[in-house]
Formats: C-alpha cells, sequence, structure tokens
C-alpha cells in the first residue's frame, strides 16, 4: 500500500512537472507568435516622409530652365529635389526597364531576379550579376550608416528593410526617393542634379539619347575609358567613351526604342567634353544669384527664379563692350537692373551689379543694392507729389536762377547750380523736370515741404533714411538722401503701371511658393502717374535740353530720366516702355569723382543698347488715362498757348478748367528751334518778395537787375512804364525802389514777350 503511494506521489509530481513544462512551452511559443506578429504589423506602419527625403541643397535655374548655381549638400555632394512627376516619362519608362521591370508587381525583393542570378552566378562560378531591385538599392542608400558590414548578413537586413519600405511607404514615394537620390557621376546624387552637371540642362529637356545615357550611369559610372576625371579641364584628346557603356547603352536603347538608330555621335561628343557645372554661373547672373541666396532663398531646394539667363547674358556683354570708353573718364564699373513689365506683375529679369564679376577686389560688389546719391532721378516724384496733392498744376512757373538756401547751420548758405553752370529764367514745370534743373527741383521741394517729400520716400521703401527732415533738408530733391538702383527701378515702374508701385516677382520654391521683393501699394493717382510719364516722354524737349544727337533719343516713345550726384560721383539714367524698365549706374566702388561723366552720357551709352535689344521692332505708345486731356501751355507765361505762343502739350484732368490765355505777342516763328538765343532774366525772380529793412541805408537795398543777352537781337527790357532799353549785351545792375508792386518786361520788336512780377515791402 506505501509502495503504491509512493508510485502514485511520484507520477503525480512527474505529471505537474510535465504540465508545468508544457505550460512553459506554451507561453514561450504564444511569446514567441506575438514578436513575430508584432515584428510583421511594423513592415505596415506607414513611414514618415521625411524618412525617405534628404537633405537636398538648393539650386537656381533660370527662365529658361538653365542652372544659374547649384549649392553642395552636407554629404559634399551636389543633389535635386524633384516630384516623380516632373520627371520626364521617358526616364522613368528607361530606368524601370533597365534596373527592375517587375518594380511595380514585386514587394521590394524580385524573386525570380533572384533565381536568375543564382543560376548565371553558379555557371560562371563568379558574381556575374546581382538581383538588387530598385527598393533595395534605395534602402542601401537610405539606410547605409545602419547596415552591418558582414557581406551575408547585410543582404539579410536589406531585404527585410526592402519589405519595410514595400509595406510602409508606396511606390511612388520609393520611386521618387530613388530618382533624387541615386549616386551618379560628378558627384551628383539624382538624375535632375546630374542632368544639369553632365549636360548643362534641366532634366526635361534631355533628349532620349542623353536619357538612357544617364540611366546606364547608374551601373556604369565611369563613361570615360581611362578614367581622366571629368572635373579636369586637361583631361588628354585621346579619351574615348568606355566600350561598355557603349554596349550597355545600345541594349537599353533596343529594349526601349527597338531599331530606331540614336544620335550617337551627337552623344559622344557631349559626353567626352563633359565638364562639372558646379559654381559657374551665366554671365550676368553672378551678384543676383548672390543676392538672392543671401536675402530671399531657403537653404534647400530647386528655385526657379525669373532671371532671364539669355537677356543676362546679352546685357552684361552690352556693359562690358561700352565700360571701355566710360573707363576712360574715371568709372570703375555699371550696373543694370531690367524689369518686365507683364499684365498685373513686376518680374525681375536682369540684375548685373558690376562691369566685372571677377575684377580683383571690387568685382563682386553689387552695385545694383548699394544705397549711392541718386542726382536728378529722383525729381518726376518730387513735383509727382506737388501735382497730387494740389500745389502745382499745368501752369506752374518755376523760375531757374541764382538762389541762396540757409543749411541750417549758423551763417552759413547753399548756393545751388545746375550742371551746365547756367540758369534758363522762368520754365514750365515740364521744361524744368524734362530739362533736369536744379533750382526749380529746390524750390518744389520747399513748396511742398521736406517732411512730407521725406514721408513719401520712406513709405515708397526707402527705409535708410532715418534722419529728421532738417538733416536731409531741400537736397533730398536732388537725391542726396540716396537710393539703390534696384529700388530705383522700381520707383519708375510704378509709373509706368500707373502709380500702382507692384511686388517684384523673383521666382518660385520648389513647392510653388513664390519668392517676391516689396508689397503692393499706390504711390500716386492714375492720372498723376500718368501726367508724369506724359513729361519725360517728351521727346521735343529732351531734344532740347540734350540735343537731336543723345544716347537718350530713340525712334519710339519712351519715359526716361537721368541723373548725375555731385562732383560726378555717380551717373544714372532711368527709363520705361510699355514692356520694361531699365536703370543703369555708373561710378566707382569708393564713390571717387569721374571726369564730367553725366547720367546721360555714361549711363546713357549702356541704357541705349540695352532698350534698343529689349523693344526690337516695337513700336507702341503709351496708353493714357481717359480722365485727362491734353492742351498746349505757353512756355513763356504757362498760360493756354495761343496761335504764336512757343508752347508744348500738357495732360490736365477733364473736370479742370481751361487756364487763362497768354496775354503776351509773340511774333510767328519767334522762338523757332530754341536755340537758347533769346535773354534770360536772372534776377528778379518771379513772384519775388524783397523786404525793406527800416534801419539800413537805401544805398545798401537796392534791387539787382540782371539780364543774360546770350546774343539775342531785337530785343529791349523795361520795369514798369520806363522807356524800353536795347538789350545790346548783359544786363548788371542795381536799381533803387520803393516798396509797391513791380513788373519786368521784356521785348522782341516791341512786342512784349515775357513778364516777370516781383514786390518789394
Amino acid at each position: 500500500m506505501r509502495l503504491f503511494r509512493n508510485i502514485r506521489s511520484i507520477s503525480r509530481r512527474t505529471c505537474n512537472a510535465a504540465i508545468l513544462e508544457m505550460k512553459s512551452r506554451s507561453k514561450l511559443t504564444y511569446a514567441t507568435v506575438i514578436i513575430c506578429v508584432l515584428a510583421c504589423a511594423t513592415l505596415f506602419v506607414p513611414i514618415e516622409r521625411e524618412s525617405i527625403e534628404r537633405f537636398y541643397p538648393l539650386r537656381i535655374f533660370s527662365k529658361e530652365q538653365i542652372l544659374l548655381r547649384e549649392y553642395r549638400n552636407e554629404a559634399g555632394a551636389y543633389g535635386s529635389s524633384l516630384q516623380l512627376e516632373k520627371h520626364p516619362y521617358e526616364l522613368v519608362r528607361a530606368l524601370i526597364v533597365a534596373e527592375d521591370a517587375r518594380f511595380y508587381w514585386h514587394v521590394g525583393i524580385d524573386p525570380i531576379a533572384v533565381v536568375r542570378a543564382a543560376i548565371g552566378n553558379l555557371k560562371d562560378r563568379r558574381i556575374r550579376s546581382g538581383a538588387s531591385t530598385i527598393t533595395q538599392q534605395i534602402a542601401r542608400i537610405l539606410y547605409a550608416e545602419t547596415l552591418p558590414q558582414n557581406r551575408y548578413l547585410k543582404k539579410i537586413v536589406e531585404a527585410a528593410l526592402s519589405l519595410r519600405l514595400t509595406f510602409g511607404a508606396s511606390k511612388h514615394r520609393v520611386l521618387e526617393a530613388y530618382l533624387n537620390q541615386v549616386p551618379l557621376p560628378l558627384n551628383s546624387q539624382g538624375f535632375s542634379a546630374a542632368s544639369t552637371r553632365i549636360f548643362g540642362k534641366h532634366i526635361t529637356l534631355l533628349s532620349n539619347e542623353e536619357i538612357v545615357a544617364l540611366v546606364i550611369m547608374v551601373s556604369h559610372g565611369t563613361f570615360i575609358r581611362n578614367g581622366c576625371s571629368q572635373y579636369s579641364e586637361d583631361c588628354p584628346q585621346k579619351n574615348i567613351i568606355h566600350p561598355a557603356f557603349q554596349a550597355a547603352f545600345v541594349k537599353l536603347w533596343k529594349k526601349l526604342y527597338g531599331e530606331k538608330i540614336p544620335d550617337w555621335q551627337r552623344l559622344e561628343s557631349t559626353l567626352l567634353n563633359t565638364r562639372t557645372a558646379s559654381n559657374i554661373s551665366v554671365r550676368g547672373s553672378q551678384h543676383i544669384i548672390a543676392w538672392l541666396k543671401e536675402n530671399k532663398l531657403p537653404a534647400a531646394g530647386d528655385i526657379s527664379s525669373e532671371i532671364s539667363a539669355n537677356l543676362s547674358e546679352s546685357v552684361a556683354n552690352i556693359v562690358a563692350n561700352e565700360m571701355p570708353a566710360i573707363q576712360k573718364s574715371g568709372a570703375e564699373h555699371a550696373a543694370v537692373v531690367v524689369i518686365e513689365k507683364n499684365a498685373d506683375r513686376d518680374i525681375l529679369r536682369v540684375l548685373v551689379g558690376s562691369s566685372d564679376f571677377s575684377a580683383p577686389l571690387t568685382g563682386e560688389i553689387n552695385h545694383a543694392v548699394r544705397i549711392r546719391s541718386a542726382g536728378s532721378t529722383l525729381k518726376p516724384f518730387v513735383y509727382g507729389i506737388g501735382i497730387e496733392n494740389g500745389t502745382f498744376n499745368a501752369t506752374t512757373m518755376f523760375s531757374d536762377s541764382e538762389l541762396s538756401l540757409a543749411t541750417g547751420r549758423e551763417n552759413e548758405t547753399y548756393r545751388p547750380h545746375n550742371n551746365d553752370m547756367r540758369f534758363w529764367g522762368n520754365l514750365t514745370l515740364r521744361e524744368s523736370l524734362v530739362a533736369s534743373r536744379n533750382i526749380p527741383a529746390l524750390s518744389a521741394a520747399a513748396k511742398i515741404g521736406i517732411p512730407t517729400l521725406l514721408e513719401f520716400f520712406r513709405n515708397s521703401g526707402m527705409t535708410h533714411l532715418t534722419q529728421a527732415p532738417d538733416y536731409y533738408g531741400a537736397g533730398l530733391a536732388l537725391g542726396s538722401g540716396g537710393t539703390t538702383l534696384l529700388h530705383l527701378a522700381r520707383l519708375y515702374s510704378s509709373l509706368a503701371s500707373h502709380g500702382e508701385m507692384r511686388p517684384l516677382e523673383l521666382g518660385h520654391d520648389s513647392a510653388r511658393n513664390p519668392l517676391r521683393l516689396g508689397k503692393r501699394q499706390r504711390i500716386f493717382s492714375i492720372e498723376t502717374a500718368d501726367r508724369i510719364t506724359h513729361m519725360l516722354a517728351d521727346a521735343g524737349l529732351r531734344r532740347r535740353a540734350f540735343g537731336n544727337r543723345s544716347f537718350m533719343d530713340f525712334p519710339f516713345p519712351i519715359a526716361e530720366k537721368t541723373g548725375t550726384s555731385k562732383d560726378y560721383r555717380d551717373g544714372w539714367i532711368a527709363g520705361f516702355t510699355e514692356d520694361f524698365v531699365v536703370a543703369v549706374w555708373v561710378g566707382n566702388s569708393v564713390g571717387k569723382p569721374m571726369r564730367s561723366v553725366s547720367g546721360a552720357w555714361g549711363a546713357g551709352r549702356i541704357f541705349h543698347p540695352i532698350v534698343r535689344l529689349l523693344n526690337g521692332n516695337k513700336r507702341k505708345t503709351f496708353h493714357y488715362s481717359p480722365k485727362l486731356k491734353e492742351i498746349r501751355i505757353c512756355r513763356r507765361s504757362g498760360k493756354l498757348a495761343g496761335a504764336h505762343c512757343p508752347a508744348h502739350a500738357e495732360l490736365i484732368p477733364q473736370t479742370d478748367e481751361l487756364p487763362r490765355s497768354c496775354l503776351l505777342r509773340h511774333t510767328p516763328g519767334e522762338y523757332a528751334g530754341d536755340d537758347g538765343a533769346i535773354p534770360l532774366v536772372l534776377s528778379p525772380v518771379a513772384g519775388e518778395r524783397y523786404v525793406l529793412h527800416p534801419n539800413e541805408a537805401a544805398a545798401r537795398q537796392e534791387i539787382p537787375l540782371i539780364i543774360r543777352q546770350r546774343g539775342a537781337q531785337g530785343y529791349a527790357y523795361a520795369l514798369d512804364a520806363s522807356t524800353p532799353q536795347p538789350l545790346t549785351r548783359d544786363v548788371r545792375k542795381f536799381v533803387r525802389l520803393a516798396a509797391g508792386d513791380y513788373t519786368l518786361r521784356i521785348f522782341s520788336h516791341s512786342v512784349p514777350t515775357e513778364e516777370i512780377a516781383f514786390s518789394v515791402r
């Protein structure tokens, strides 16, 4: 009995142990199953886009999709980021045929390719071919740092990662990542980068031969037989295309295009002459590339700029051709900005910052964005403010005569003068602007107020004007506050856009986000802008000021304005047609004076051929607001012109009443040719008021009477009702007058031609 109980006890313990062991094994099996299920489940967890994409360096393309500049990524390679849909269909097709024919059917590993490779390798008793799919290749690229070193273990992990990519990301994303990251010759990552570096063109512009050649380079990286580096400029001429590369090309071409004959000779010539495009920019685009990189561009991605490579190169060539003549007179560099007017957009097409980017020390300075004294180029906006706020109108007259201005410092005055060191007497507003007379501009600035003028320039974008109005004074009207050539072009573009300053379109990034400079704002009403444009486009008055043969003379309508800063340190010209705005600067990097290089001559000789190039055979005219009407204004009186008045056209609002008619009697043909032989009254100035001091001697308070005769024949002058005195020579005398109102008259053959009213108080 005891024995039976012992046997039963032993049996029970044995069974319990067996049951416990079975339970333990069951738990282990369950755990294993759970781990396997979880491991398999991870294959289907979506992969974040950032895990597949990499840091692509910045590349800048022109409007024509010519690569202007590219930068290297963190790995030191030149890469690209381009959506799958934007790759040429023929490239994607050729890649799949060459690298992974069953890409869309397998799960990242191609069993058929594995078996085929294994059989082939066993027959040859060597590794003759592999079976890597596109998914496996991109897995090697993406996870290069985490893959084991052991060859066989590496293949196993690579296969697992390929499954992970297949189930965790779409075929679309995997193929896109491969197209952008596969290593290719010339230190390129991705087909887009290789296209620009090997063939010098955007991937969408490749021929079928070039596409097939690129695809072959995935597995045949070296296409030059002797292995000479494509970076070298002295590769031996005996180089030929590697026979293995050529054979692979022919094989893939037949698969894709059958018996169609490729243009092998042209492709071979292109490949043999391949040189890296790294850091080589189209001539004339170097400054804009650097400026964009510093100010407006992201750190990575493809930028499609609005810069025209072809036009930039043409403009740079014009600058190079014209500079030798200008340099003889002490100029060092020139800068050019071209803006295209396109419907509702302003587009930056050209920005050349110097005459020679490679010039030592100063060549890389971008003068198009440096602040320089603007000379007379800002005068249109001075007069525009006065017209806008009603201070000036069509009959406003200005006196171009000697003037003294207080500087704000004790016992100090400023006596401005014109560039020709002459004074022209009474002028209409139009004449004052078109002939670019300094004295009238200063008077205009004083009348509208320096604070008003300063506020206008600041609002337009000239944020560098940070000082108080007294700091700049009336010289602000003559450009003393300074501006950049780029901003000047935008100001003139606002006139061409009927008073609206538009954002300047620079291009867009790879996500199609626009890159712009500035904001949209209205600086003038349509009518004011059109009136200023009408003045700047007055070719007749322009010829009177600058001569019949000048760089400002064109056979088609153009509105333009020159500027020359003090001591000829800067020469400017800006102008526009219906389609383009062009602004040019010439000068020296350190502001050294030139030898009488004015804006009309120095900047003008560059401006003229550029405008001709842009305009071609077009003869477009300006279109003005229908709310304006044209009248004729007498240049001597500023009144509505009569039959014999020396007159010019003027635009005024339709709702304005006509000015009073001119009462001066002019002889027919009296001012024909306007050769400047008419007398010029320098003092007194129309509207001038003299104040007599009660404690000063009368002899010290005489009124200056100054008339320049200038060779005029048959003229006389008279003060009030006195007898006219012949003008046979210059008059310079002082007259003693009591308090009252006076009129100085100029007569031509006994006919009054000019009246200057002034007062003594």
